[in-house]
């Protein structure tokens, strides 16, 4: 894969629009979309920190989380057992 398909297939986690602190996944071609199909906004966040939970009680989206799930594997994340939304 050429660097900048690779670039483009990147996974960033975003922000939902309906509610703070819940979290998705989305490709740099479409950062305002999720891959749940959720509308997002940038969050500024490195991938590694996906799925951690902090006193603000973030929440991440198992479907985005289950889509994504090889390449958050590849970055080095360790996927726990999703919970119930």
């Amino acid at each position: 894969m050429n660097q900048l398909k690779s670039a483009l297939n990147a996974l960033y986690i975003t922000e939902g629009v309906a509610g703070t602190k819940f979290y998705h996944l989305s490709t740099a071609l479409s950062k305002s979309v999720s891959l749940c199909d959720k509308l997002t906004m940038n969050a500024n966040l490195p991938l590694s920190h996906w799925g951690t939970k902090t006193q603000m009680k973030e929440r991440y989206c198992v479907k985005c989380e289950a889509a994504g799930a090889e390449a958050l594997t590849q970055a080095g994340i360790a996927l726990t057992a999703p919970e119930q939304q």
